[in-house]
């Protein structure tokens, strides 16, 4: 397995698994709007964009947005979607790929955006010190 940020030239291959996540939460497919807006912010370095490989093929990403937190007064990454394809789950990819993340990126903290369903599997590789009362407001 082998990991790398990945770059603008990947973008379709990220449609692809983005749009395979997306129907694997049961949400929307991203319209063409929103992968125009994402590949935008993924050009500026808004996002960033993380690939696990077998051999060329792309079978996971992880996205990634960091920003300063005062509550370390270090950055912070927090991830927004980590999606590995069906067929390679429960080999330890996930933990790997985290880990690598973790040694690559100029964050002293990894934060995850994640549903209830998944919390146990975020805890399993790594995840394990809990902030309460997260809220969001979406528009």
């Amino acid at each position: 397995m082998e990991f790398r940020e990945l770059t603008v030239s990947d973008f379709d291959q990220i449609v692809k698994l983005q749009r395979a996540y997306k129907i694997s939460i049961g949400e929307a497919i991203p319209t063409a709007q929103g992968l125009s807006c994402l590949k935008e912010k993924f050009a500026n370095h808004e996002i960033r964009f993380f690939g696990a490989f077998d051999g060329e093929l792309l079978i996971g990403i992880c996205s990634i947005v960091k920003m300063f937190s005062t509550f370390r007064y270090e950055y912070l990454g927090m991830i927004d979607d980590l999606y590995i394809l069906t067929s390679y789950r429960r080999r330890g990819i996930a933990k790997q790929f985290i880990d690598y993340i973790f040694k690559n990126e100029d964050c002293s903290t990894l934060g995850i955006f994640c549903s209830d369903e998944n919390a146990s599997v975020i805890k399993n590789i790594g995840f394990t010190f809990p902030i309460e009362n997260t809220l969001l407001k979406i528009e």
